[in-house]
């Protein structure tokens, strides 16, 4: 299961979010006998431009489009390898991942990830910066991305919000 809650590490991911499997390989496919580890998720990264959006986000709310809709990017995923041995992901069952601020908040100048189903080609990217102490939101939306979430890969996330004093009251 890839987490849908998951809390920001400074430079590194959240507990029990970096999903993995191993296979027995036979030596058919070898010449040894081996155990295959292999890492499932696909890893998004971003950070903030200023000190006052860090300070005054509480969460990170992520979404992502094909072309028909919302993608599956957490919760139960299945796992298989074709006969080729390669692994095969499913889609997971929900279509957001929140990333909750790390004891003591974000910082500027330091890198996030987040870890999601491996879904292939995204149409869009969507992060919603959630504000400590007020309701107010800031989503940000890029709907020009040229890129996969596959396996194994990072996908770096330039979708930095604008300081909240700019939002409306």
């Amino acid at each position: 299961e890839i987490p849908a809650q998951q809390t920001a590490v400074a430079g590194g991911f959240a507990s029990g979010a970096n999903v993995s499997v191993a296979a027995w390989q036979n030596a058919e496919m070898s010449s040894e006998n081996d155990i295959i580890f292999n890492n499932v998720c696909s890893l998004l990264s971003f950070g903030f431009e200023t000190d006052a959006d860090a300070i005054l986000t509480k969460s990170v709310t992520v979404k992502m489009k094909n072309e028909t809709g919302y993608i599956n990017i957490a919760g139960n995923v299945s796992v298989s390898y074709n006969p080729e041995g390669d692994l095969v992901v499913s889609e997971g069952t929900t279509d957001n991942i929140v990333l909750t601020a790390p004891t003591g908040g974000f910082a500027k100048g330091v890198t996030y990830y987040v870890l999601v189903a491996p879904v292939g080609k995204i149409a869009e990217m969507e992060l919603t910066y959630n504000h400590t102490d007020k309701t107010t939101t800031c989503t940000r939306r890029n709907s020009n991305i040229v890129a996969s979430l596959d396996r194994s890969s990072l996908v770096p996330l330039d979708i930095i919000p604008v300081a909240y004093d700019d939002l409306p009251q």
